[in-house]
């Protein structure tokens, strides 16, 4: 059996170890070391390396001017509306419409009159705009 021989430092304590024992943590430090040294030889930089006592490293970075949150409801909210009026439009007049065709080039693509594009895309945005105000704002 191995003699506790060697001291190894864990929160400011000595503590006696084994030869095995104190090999594997050395080691283990050392590799964390060199690691380190390594990314910072080839200029990798780590967010830790900027941590004060005041702030976390990844503070520096985080764009304060996107709200991921507000982002996110908007899209869910925008996937709902299209959904509730999806049934409701048979030729896909409202995505050629935010595709940016006009209500003439999209009359002629999906083979009906203008007027019929037309009013397809009020009664669409009167849906849209109902859903809004009725599901999501109460």
């Amino acid at each position: 059996m191995n003699e506790l021989k060697h001291k190894y430092f864990i929160s400011n304590k000595s503590v006696e170890v084994s030869k095995e024992v104190f090999t594997i943590y050395h080691q283990m430090g050392r590799q964390e070391r060199y690691q380190i040294e390594r990314d910072q030889k080839n200029g990798l930089l780590h967010y830790d390396a900027w941590d004060s006592k005041d702030l976390n490293g990844i503070e520096y970075i985080r764009d304060k001017t996107v709200n991921v949150e507000e982002t996110v409801i908007e899209k869910l909210i925008c996937q709902k509306a299209m959904q509730a009026v999806e049934n409701y439009d048979k030729h896909g007049i409202l995505q050629l419409f935010l595709l940016g065709f006009t209500e003439t080039e999209i009359a002629r693509k999906i083979g009906v009159s203008q007027a019929y594009v037309n009013q397809t895309k009020n009664k669409l945005r009167k849906k849209i705009q109902t859903y809004m105000e009725n599901d999501i704002c109460n």
